[in-house]
């Protein structure tokens, strides 16, 4: 409460399956992003491909990379191919030697092409998969998710290639990555800003069930009335303001974000502040309905910031729903 702080940018999951789909529901594609660990070498696939509907309309293209992070540093990797001939399927595969302290990105993005009617000069998208853009948004493909693809029928685009998304893949700790599932506290600090109000930063890690972080996950606050439990905006009695969360986004590579419970400068003093809230954290893929990763009671005040009572939380504990 106060405002989120993202860290950097980059990814999510292991195992993706997507299915794209016309307006009338004939399927574009899906598409497969893995990691296995054969005797001391990870080897990183991508696989895609057309039914049979849409061969007569588009051709694919995808572009798979692939990246080794140490201690959230990238440090290598050997990347992978890239494919973009316009064929009816494309397939990944690349193998290098792993390194047990490194954790492993893949990126794969799609892209259709459009069959160019030679008489017209023009690409002819039948679906209209243009009207939704994936890609473009910067949006991500989050696992499970099938992909609606939403067409107003046939037209003659000028879109010579419609970027349909991009899927993540991680492999963390040894293991492969789970679903989004509670947060974990990296950091935990509290200092008193130049009007003397309390400002307390809280590094978060999105993890799944086993504790490996799951990558780059949108995440959203939601803060609640106590005890009636509405969704609301706080106010604020320092700054005399209300302040509501902001929309879904996305975090750092490694699922980091920072929550900032904090009054703000300048502050009227005292123990003004926010009434006590519940907070609640989010994660939300697109076009899925939300799934809560953990449920906290907010004091933030000029003088104290408290969390669940407490002043301070212990780095590496798990916050649950």
């Amino acid at each position: 409460m106060g405002s989120r702080i993202s860290s950097s940018v980059f990814l999510l999951m292991l195992y993706v399956s997507v299915f794209a789909t016309s307006a009338f529901g004939n399927e574009a594609y899906l598409m497969t992003t893995t990691f296995t660990y054969p005797a001391n070498n990870m080897v990183g696939s991508s696989y895609a491909y057309l039914s049979y509907t849409a061969e007569v309309y588009y051709c694919i293209n995808m572009t798979a990379n692939l990246i080794e992070r140490v201690d959230d540093e990238v440090t290598g990797g050997p990347g992978m191919h890239s494919i973009g001939d316009c064929m009816d399927s494309v397939d990944v595969y690349d193998q290098w030697p792993y390194n047990p302290s490194a954790e492993y990105e893949m990126q794969s993005e799609i892209s259709v092409q459009p069959y160019f009617w030679s008489d017209t000069s023009q690409y002819w998208d039948y679906y209209n998969f243009q009207v939704y853009d994936a890609g473009g948004g910067g949006d991500p493909v989050w696992y499970p998710l099938d992909y609606n693809f939403i067409g107003n029928g046939p037209q003659s685009p000028s879109l010579s290639n419609i970027v349909l998304g991009t899927v993540y893949s991680v492999w963390a700790l040894g293991g492969q990555a789970g679903r989004p599932h509670h947060l974990k506290v990296i950091t935990d600090e509290t200092a008193t800003a130049s009007c003397g109000s309390k400002r307390r930063l809280i590094t978060f890690q999105v993890v799944d069930v086993s504790g490996r972080h799951t990558g780059l996950t949108p995440t959203v606050e939601t803060l609640h009335a106590i005890p009636e439990g509405t969704e609301y905006c706080p106010w604020n009695s320092c700054k005399n303001q209300g302040y509501c969360p902001p929309s879904c986004s996305t975090d750092g590579p490694t699922g980091k974000f920072i929550d900032q419970l904090w009054v703000g400068c300048p502050s009227s003093g005292g123990s003004c502040g926010f009434d006590d809230t519940r907070s609640k954290w989010w994660w939300c893929p697109r076009g899925r309905p939300r799934v809560l990763l953990t449920n906290n009671i907010y004091h933030v005040k000029h003088d104290s910031v408290l969390v669940n009572s407490l002043s301070d939380i212990v780095d590496g504990t798990h916050l649950y729903p």
